[in-house]
């Protein structure tokens, strides 16, 4: 398979470069707190 995308020219990531590639792209800092997080899923959970 390798062989055949290399041949089209085709680029050929796995599944663990993927997702390290989105992990390295988060934010470092977490723009909420895990209060306002748990707000905001109680809100559109419970409609409070």
């Amino acid at each position: 398979m390798e062989t055949l995308a290399t041949r089209m020219g085709w680029t050929v990531r796995s599944k663990r470069s993927i997702v390290q590639k989105f992990i390295d792209s988060c934010p470092k800092t977490p723009m909420m707190t895990d209060e306002e997080i748990a707000a905001e899923v109680n809100a559109v959970r419970y409609g409070k």
